[in-house]
């Protein structure tokens, strides 16, 4: 009775009586409690209820932002325990995953949540499904993974698509759309799936839900430049964040940060500018804190008052990226390192991280939200336009579509020996529309195996090592057109 009061304090927002109520429940299910009640008989079943307790405090400890309690409370938990009892392993490996992701692994913590989605699969487990993948989709978002991401969106959606399709949870499933939109600069796209999102849930969707989706439903109409909007946005999500416990140890930036952005885009600048000069990098170290750190750098670069060890502070957030394989992140890193570079006058180091961003955003498309970003990067991006390879990853960023010059001239740059095949150049066309395998396979009636042989001998032919990288070339050498 106490674990399900608990729980439902959680899920309408009251953190502090969640907390409350499992640890008045904690007692009762020490040993000595246990024998002395006669329910000894039932230890698989005390069992299974310690380890719930022991998820739900490692949720609401991540909450608050005590990571060091949530990884203490679940640094114990043997899944190999629950072999024979797949939903209690895959709420067990979720929460590991949340721990991972919270300690900045987010390699571990794709790989744990990856597992924790099988088990949801093979247990009947939704909740825990899509549960998962609230963490499991936007991580794969960040590391530029989209492809991945949409397909355990579609998984799930076909393994909701019964009496849970009329289901409020089945909102989240819009929810995680709206953010391969948004990451993909498909802003109207994304704008219709969150307002999906919203009508399927009737509206009703709990505290800690509704933070995410004003989250991006600013986000997403910031960028279409609706600033009534997103500034409605930030501003309920600040009520809505005023009721929840320990809510900010998840978001960037905070909700007055939000609104000073709104603020800043009218022509009042003030403000943001306040805030980016009081603040200091070293003072947002953290794992949790490098999305806030890098938006603070790019204020501070914007308001030509860097901090003395600038170029420190880029080469650790790069750092930082990489190693966790974020590679969107990793992109908007050295955008700043091209802007700062050119601002201090080194052309060709600015063309090489941006020649860097290029190679991590995957996505192509992603780069046009980063440049709507700092507008300031104009001056970097025609410097680099000339550059072979360049020309139609800059036509597209910048939004003319020209021709690059050196296709312009009719002189392409190592052109290809061996012609593409009819079905290699239909595969091509494919993926300048960001289709996936699956996605390509289906509409030629082939097998994704094939598809996969023919983007090898694609990628062969082109001299190149992946998607974007293959768009550019065709496009360069005018297999593809620019439109």
């Amino acid at each position: 009775v106490l674990y399900l009061r608990a729980s439902r304090a959680f899920a309408e927002g009251n953190a502090e009586l969640s907390a409350a109520l499992a640890a008045q429940a904690q007692p009762l299910l020490g040993p000595d409690q246990v024998a002395a009640s006669g329910l000894q008989a039932n230890a698989e079943a005390i069992e299974a209820l310690r380890a719930r307790f022991c998820f739900l405090l490692a949720h609401l400890a991540r909450w608050r932002g005590d990571i060091e309690e949530s990884a203490r409370l679940t640094r114990n938990l043997d899944v190999s325990r629950f072999k024979d009892q797949p939903h209690l392993q895959a709420w067990a490996l979720k929460s590991k995953g949340a721990d991972a992701f919270m300690q900045g692994a987010s390699a571990e913590g794709i790989r744990f949540m990856t597992r924790a989605v099988s088990a949801a699969t093979e247990s009947g487990d939704r909740i825990c499904l899509v549960a998962t993948l609230s963490w499991l989709i936007p991580a794969l978002v960040d590391r530029g993974e989209i492809s991945l991401a949409e397909v355990f969106l579609r998984d799930a959606r076909q393994q909701l698509n019964d009496i849970w399709i009329h289901h409020p949870v089945y909102a989240v499933t819009h929810y995680f759309s709206a953010i391969i939109h948004r990451e993909r600069g498909e802003l109207n796209k994304a704008r219709a799936s969150l307002a999906e999102a919203w009508r399927h849930s009737g509206g009703a969707l709990n505290p800690y839900h509704a933070v995410y989706f004003r989250l991006y439903h600013w986000w997403i109409h910031l960028g279409l430049g609706d600033l009534d909007e997103a500034t409605r946005a930030a501003s309920e999500l600040s009520r809505t964040a005023a009721q929840i416990e320990g809510a900010w140890p998840f978001l960037t930036p905070p909700p007055d940060v939000m609104l000073s952005i709104c603020e800043a885009a009218r022509g009042n600048p003030m403000p943001l500018a306040e805030w980016a000069i009081r603040h200091s990098p070293d003072t947002l170290a953290g794992t949790l804190e490098q999305r806030r750190r890098l938006t603070l750098l790019w204020l501070k670069v914007r308001l030509q008052c860097p901090p003395p060890d600038m170029v420190t502070h880029i080469e650790a957030l790069l750092e930082a990226s990489l190693r966790e394989g974020q590679q969107a992140r990793a992109a908007q890193v050295l955008l700043l390192k091209a802007q700062w570079h050119w601002l201090n006058g080194d052309k060709a180091g600015a063309s090489e991280a941006f020649a860097g961003a290029v190679r991590r955003a995957d996505p192509w498309e992603m780069l046009q939200l980063y440049r709507d970003q700092c507008p300031d990067l104009n001056p970097v991006l025609h410097h680099v336009r000339a550059q072979p390879g360049m020309g139609a990853v800059v036509a597209h960023i910048l939004g003319d579509q020209a021709p690059a010059a050196s296709a312009a001239s009719g002189q392409v740059d190592n052109p290809m020996t061996d012609p593409l095949s009819e079905r290699e150049r239909e595969i091509l066309s494919w993926l300048k529309t960001g289709q996936s395998n699956q996605d390509i396979a289906d509409a030629l009636h082939i097998s994704t195996a094939t598809v996969k042989t023919h983007l090898r001998n694609l990628y062969g032919k082109l001299g190149v090592r992946n998607r974007a990288q293959a768009v550019i070339r065709a496009v360069e050498t005018g297999i593809l057109d620019s439109g």
